[in-house]
């Protein structure tokens, strides 16, 4: 691996530790029930994630029904975007849109009924 990769690499690793970091720290309230009053289907996705990194996945799911399947494509783009920058290929996006275009409508049906999820729960 070069040196151009190592950076990129470690670029990528930095950004998503101090995402982690930063919603660890500060709580960031959710613009879209700040503006309608309804939450979103995101909301309270940052706290299930927390509850997912410390292995909690039941305590994940009281606050969001999508965290897990979202924080799982999360790795798989990580994890993709790793081995194009190691194989020095492009292929994550095109095997992402090629996933999105056949499942596009499920995640929609999905984000509906975590929207709905959401309103009944009062998130």
């Amino acid at each position: 691996m070069n040196n151009r990769l190592k950076k990129i690499l470690i670029l990528i690793v930095s950004l998503t530790l101090g995402m982690l970091i930063y919603f660890e720290c500060i709580s960031i309230p959710c613009l879209f029930k700040s503006v309608t009053g309804v939450p979103c289907p995101g909301c309270g996705m940052t706290r299930a994630f927390k509850y997912i990194l410390s292995l909690d996945i039941i305590g994940s799911l009281s606050y969001n029904i999508l965290a897990i399947p979202l924080f799982i494509f999360f790795i798989f783009i990580l994890v993709s975007l790793i081995f194009d920058i190691i194989k020095n290929e492009k292929t994550f996006e095109n095997k992402l849109i090629k996933f999105l275009e056949k499942y596009y409508i499920i995640i929609i049906i999905l984000l509906i009924i975590s929207l709905i999820v959401n309103i009944f729960r009062n998130i």
